[in-house]
């Protein structure tokens, strides 16, 4: 089991903290999705990628978060500690501020168009670009098939693309 969780750790943790957008948070739910992979590992098919199926245990762990009261007074609020190594880039005579203002304003501009996908399309491209799944894992992730996923990635992007004009050239 070990070898296991440090082996598809770094891939769900990118993957949920992408869907809640809350360090706190993605650790929680990834808390949770390791302790249903915990109860449920008898059923894990040793003959088949487990990728998959800890995807569909983590987007469904994300979804209860949503859910949730926690995730409705999260939105309100954000810390100095969702903002990490701040205090290494002022220190350290990091770039120019402009610059990273700059930046910080198109990764939230990006994040703020991929949080206004529909949810289908906001997993299909997290699951792909965070979490490194083609499109065969993504279909058996989410329950679809494999032409759908591929439609459903195409017009995320195509969206996503629509929503960012004015911020990628």
């Amino acid at each position: 089991m070990e070898a296991f969780f440090d082996q598809v750790f770094p891939r769900v943790y990118r993957v949920v903290e992408k869907m809640v957008r809350q360090r706190e948070a993605a650790e929680d739910v990834c808390q949770e999705v390791f302790y249903r992979i915990h109860r449920a590992i008898d059923r894990l098919d040793p003959e088949r990628d487990p990728l998959p199926w800890v995807m569909t245990i983590a987007m469904n762990c994300c979804r209860k978060h949503w859910a949730s009261k926690a995730e409705s007074q999260a939105k309100r609020t954000t810390g100095i500690d969702d903002h990490p190594g701040l205090d290494e880039r002022i220190d350290s005579g990091a770039p120019d501020p402009e610059a990273l203002r700059e930046d910080a304003v198109k990764r939230q501009k990006i994040e703020a168009a991929l949080q206004e996908l529909p949810e289908p399309m906001r997993e299909s491209i997290v699951l792909h670009l965070y979490a490194g799944l083609g499109h065969d894992e993504i279909a058996d992730s989410l329950g679809i098939g494999h032409a759908a996923a591929r439609k459903r990635y195409s017009r995320a992007i195509a969206r996503l693309g629509e929503l960012l004009e004015d911020v990628v050239p």
